[in-house]
């Protein structure tokens, strides 16, 4: 069952991959790119945009960005 719940904003990096390739030509101004899957305290796991050169256990905090994306930014703080 699919439930809603509130996260903290803090997680660690799961996995990241770096694009280089756009998946459309409106993003060919971005590549590259990286994106990451954080694991929240709280149970689950989110995809955000990294901010480049992020690995497994790497402490995050997640903010939304104006184009409604999720950015990671890393912090030295455990989640």
């Amino acid at each position: 069952d699919l439930a809603e719940a509130q996260a903290g904003g803090r997680g660690e990096i799961a996995a990241a991959t770096l694009l280089h390739r756009a998946p459309s030509r409106e993003m060919a101004d971005r590549v590259p790119y990286e994106i990451v899957l954080v694991d929240l305290p709280e149970g689950f796991r989110v995809m955000a945009y990294g901010p480049g050169g992020c690995v497994p256990g790497q402490a995050v905090t997640l903010s939304e960005d104006a184009d409604g994306l999720l950015r990671a930014s890393k912090t030295e703080e455990r989640a």
